[in-house]
């Protein structure tokens, strides 16, 4: 069962078929975690990246397999209903889906297989509600629809897409993408119509070593977009955390280049809005030679706010952070503790960021988790890979958590 609440009884019945039932006793099942799934064989490597819970309940799973795009949807429970691919003849990847209004999903990522150069292309797939993208001509051209259809943005060098979302403006869909792009400076963002057709598209930051890792929409606020991820600062190689607030027609009123005293690398790779305003972010700070999961409260405006540090004597990185009702849970991977090399690592603070307990999960093998979302009742969604739990290699790993657990 999953965690809750629940009235429980035995029920029996003698030789001529009379039932006796005893005496009704609830219990009350708490864990921290409330079920987990693994997807994948033995023969190739999957991991997950991306998921989401639709308004049946169930989950949508963007991921991989081998050089391809895998999208998967489940039941409720994690059982399997259909899955999708999509890529070429080389490498392929997917980082972020999101459902659009009209019952479909829009995926970003990147691809070598399709590119106009050779290099990697940033690559922006909008399917139907069954996963199904693009019309193929007899001549094995894709044309463009409303609903199904393929592009690939980029230059010379490699571009890369990290994070979508859709935006309904004036009554106008929109798509906007944000990642990495080969020239300099190099935080990538394109904004597209319904058909995926490039309104404009810009680049930000200072160095090369600029990338966006997730985007989202500040709802009713100004600016509309607000961004997370790193940027050279001036004169080292090294990278701040960036947070931006970008507007509609693609103009920055402010990009925030955060640096935490040691002057090596931060990043950001998620960022959530507050119930109470401003935005929370989960990356990574380089500490020495290796990294520490950082988490940052940051004020409506991208100013810092608040921010924490978990970590040990070796590399961690924060993927995921939600608000709960009592602080955040957070979510990434570990080297410092747990069973193996990697272990995925989820952290439950309280308001000002102490800890209330931390877990961690997965075998003698390597296993991290790469992305979440929150369900339909408030549970962390985490989704990543295993190599210690499956069936052999890499398999995708969903895990779903109790958010209301307690030690």
């Amino acid at each position: 069962h999953e965690n809750g609440t629940y009235d429980v009884f035995i029920r029996s019945y003698d030789q001529v078929g009379t039932k006796f039932d005893s005496e009704t006793i609830t219990i009350n099942i708490s864990n921290f975690l409330v079920y987990s799934k693994t997807y994948g064989s033995s023969q190739v490597n999957e991991l997950g990246r991306s998921i989401m819970q639709i308004n049946d309940s169930s989950f949508i799973i963007l991921g991989e397999y081998e050089d391809d795009i895998l999208l998967m949807k489940s039941d409720r429970y994690g059982a399997l209903e259909w899955q999708k691919s999509f890529g070429g003849s080389q490498l392929d990847v997917a980082n972020h889906i999101e459902q659009t209004s009209d019952g479909g999903y829009i995926v970003t990522g990147y691809t070598k297989s399709f590119s106009d150069d050779g290099d990697m292309d940033l690559w922006l797939i909008k399917t139907n509600g069954s996963g199904q993208s693009c019309l193929y001509d007899e001549n094995g051209n894709c044309s463009s629809g409303s609903s199904m259809w393929v592009k690939t943005f980029g230059t010379s060098g490699n571009d890369y897409g990290n994070s979508v979302i859709e935006s309904i403006e004036n009554d106008s869909t929109y798509f906007i993408v944000v990642g990495k792009s080969g020239r300099i400076p190099s935080v990538y963002m394109i904004k597209t119509d319904d058909k995926g057709q490039k309104k404009w598209e810009n680049l930000y930051g200072a160095g090369p070593g600029g990338k966006a890792q997730y985007i989202i929409e500040s709802i009713g606020q100004s600016p509309r977009y607000i961004v997370v991820g790193q940027d050279n600062h001036t004169g080292t190689p090294d990278s701040d955390l960036v947070v931006a607030g970008i507007n509609t027609n693609g103009e920055t009123p402010w990009f925030r280049s955060i640096q935490y005293g040691n002057g090596l690398n931060e990043i950001g790779n998620f960022i959530s809005r507050l119930s109470s305003g401003g935005y929370i972010v989960a990356g990574a700070k380089q500490n020495g030679n290796w990294d520490d999961i950082l988490v940052m409260k940051a004020n409506n405006d991208g100013t810092q706010a608040d921010s924490w540090i978990f970590g040990g004597s070796d590399n961690e990185s924060g993927t995921y952070v939600q608000e709960s009702e009592d602080g955040f849970i957070i979510s990434g991977f570990t080297e410092s503790f747990g069973q193996g090399f990697y272990d995925i690592w989820i952290i439950k603070t309280d308001d000002n960021g102490n800890e209330i307990y931390t877990q961690t999960f997965g075998g003698s093998m390597d296993d991290r988790a790469l992305g979440g979302d929150k369900g339909s009742n408030g549970e962390p969604l985490i989704i990543g890979y295993t190599s210690s739990l499956g069936n052999g290699g890499e398999d995708i790993l969903f895990i779903k958590i109790d958010p209301n657990y307690q030690p």
